[in-house]
């Protein structure tokens, strides 16, 4: 689980403006599009959680705010609470950050999906995930935080 860093140049936003999306907006975004991704390589779609969406935007907060560097700090404390709410046999996080206010989420996401390590934990046989978004001001910087688990049913 790599972390990624976007720079995109005005020249690559060729998707619909995202900017007056709320912070839920975006996170309800970008979980619909890797999705959409999934269903288009014949896999099954994740189901949102709400706690494991607390847990990812507590992480992009963090990053936002500078608590943590931008990356996976905290990952198995994250995967710790996790387990204490779920039976799970794996997780994984996706992190991104992008300066694009036009279509942040999409440009993520695209990333994402063009990234090996990234990509295949959007393509793995998780079952639940959770997306967190926060935005740092001072910067105009979008952080992305997916949780993805696998939950034993």
């Amino acid at each position: 689980m790599l972390a990624l860093v976007i720079a995109i140049g005005a020249h690559a936003c060729q998707t619909a403006d995202t900017s007056g999306l709320s912070v839920t907006g975006m996170e309800q975004l970008v979980f619909q599009k890797v999705n959409e991704y999934r269903r288009s390589q014949g896999l099954l779609d994740l189901e949102w959680n709400t706690d494991v969406a607390d847990l990812a935007r507590n992480h992009s907060q963090d990053m936002a705010e500078g608590t943590v560097p931008f990356g996976h700090d905290g990952f198995s404390g994250r995967v710790s609470e996790l387990s204490s709410l779920f039976r799970i046999s794996a997780a994984a996080e996706n992190v991104g950050l992008t300066s694009n206010l036009d279509s942040a989420a999409v440009v993520v996401v695209d990333a994402w999906i063009a990234n090996p390590t990234h990509k295949d934990n959007i393509e793995d046989d998780f079952n639940t995930t959770g997306v967190g978004v926060a935005r740092n001001a001072s910067s105009d910087t979008w952080y992305f935080t997916q949780l993805y688990v696998k939950v034993r049913r």
